[in-house]
C-alpha cells in the first residue's frame, strides 16, 4: 500500500470503522462509473452520492471534495495498471520479448478496466490534458518502455530511432485497438471480449510491435 492510500482514514488512529470505510469504497466505485461514462464535469456530485447510496455530504466529509475523489478513482485506476508493466519491462528476457509482452498486457488490461480509456478520453475530449493523477503514471510507464528500446538498441536488437518516439508507437498501436473495440465489434465483428477473438488481437499485437522496433537483419528486405 502507498503512503497516499495508507493515510487515508489514518485520522481516527488505528482504529478502522467498517461503515465508513465501505461508505467511501462505495464513493470511489460510483464515481469511477460516473466519471468514466460522463466526465468530470458531467458527473454531479448527487448522482455519485445517489449511486453510491450515500448522503449528499459524504464526499466532502471522505474526500474533502469532489476534485479529490476524482484525482482519487484516477489513481485507484492508474496504479494497476503501471505496476503490471513496470514488472514487465523490468523482468527477464531479451529487450523485444519483454516490448511484445507489454504490449499484449496493455491491450488487455485496458480491455479489461475499460473505464480506464474512457477516463483518459473524457479529458482529452475537452482539450485538456490527462488527469493530473494520471500523468506521473503515464511518464513512468513511457520512461520504462523507452528504456527497453534503448537497450535493444544497444545490443543491436531494435532498430534506430527516438526511442521516446518508438515507445509511444507500441502503447498508441494498443490503446487505439481498445479504443476503436466498439466500432471493432460492430462494423468487422472483431468482439475483444471474445476469448478466441482476443487471442487474435493479442498476437497481432505482439507481432506488430515486433515488427516495427526489430532490427533488420543484413540483406533483409
Amino acid at each position: 500500500m502507498n503512503k497516499r492510500t495508507a493515510s487515508h482514514g489514518a485520522g481516527h488512529g488505528n482504529h478502522r470503522d467498517p461503515q465508513r470505510d465501505g461508505t467511501r469504497e462505495a464513493l470511489i466505485a460510483a464515481g469511477r462509473a460516473l466519471f468514466a461514462r460522463y466526465g468530470y464535469d458531467g458527473a454531479s456530485v448527487r448522482a455519485i452520492t445517489a449511486r453510491a447510496r450515500a448522503n449528499l455530504g459524504a464526499i466532502t466529509y471522505h474526500f474533502g471534495s469532489k476534485q479529490a475523489l476524482y484525482d482519487e478513482v484516477v489513481l485507484r485506476c492508474m496504479q494497476p495498471l503501471e505496476e503490471r508493466i513496470l514488472a514487465l519491462t523490468h523482468g527477464p528476457g531479451a529487450p523485444l520479448d519483454r516490448i511484445e509482452t507489454v504490449a499484449r498486457a496493455f491491450v488487455e488490461h485496458l480491455r479489461a478496466n475499460p473505464d480506464i480509456p474512457r477516463l483518459m478520453i473524457q479529458a482529452l475530449a475537452l482539450g485538456q490534458g490527462p488527469p493530473r493523477t494520471a500523468a506521473p503514471t503515464i511518464a513512468r510507464v513511457h520512461a520504462a518502455l523507452a528504456a527497453v528500446v534503448r537497450e535493444g538498441q544497444a545490443d543491436g536488437s531494435i532498430r534506430a530511432g527516438d526511442p521516446a518516439l518508438l515507445a509511444i508507437g507500441v502503447l498508441s498501436h494498443s490503446l487505439h485497438l481498445v479504443l476503436i473495440g466498439r466500432a471493432l465489434k460492430t462494423v468487422l465483428g472483431l468482439d475483444l471480449d471474445d476469448p478466441g477473438e482476443r487471442v487474435r488481437v493479442l498476437d497481432h499485437v505482439g507481432a506488430f510491435a515486433r515488427a516495427a522496433l526489430a532490427a533488420r537483419a543484413e540483406g533483409g528486405s
